[in-house]
């Protein structure tokens, strides 16, 4: 659901530091988190007009959606391992 000039986003970088999901990017408010915090969070360092294409790209309804859903911890560790 997440598409930037027509092309879904996905940045494998990010994945592997853990960003999976729209709550991730989310404070405990179900707001974003200011870059300084997801580069601190994440312990990424890129262009921060990365992280604003990322959450202008969010529609409305599923940063609301996302705010208001449990999403337990898991190892995603595994997962990771079998991206190319």
């Amino acid at each position: 659901m997440i598409t930037i000039d027509d092309a879904t986003l996905f940045w494998k970088s990010w994945f592997e530091r853990g960003v999976v999901t729209v709550k991730d990017v989310l404070n405990s408010e179900g707001n974003f988190l200011l870059y300084e915090e997801f580069s601190n969070k994440f312990n990424i360092t890129t262009n921060y007009l990365h992280y604003f294409q990322l959450i202008s790209a969010i529609p409305s309804d599923l940063k609301r959606r996302a705010a208001q859903t449990f999403i337990p911890v898991a190892d995603l560790s595994l997962t990771s391992a079998s991206i190319p």
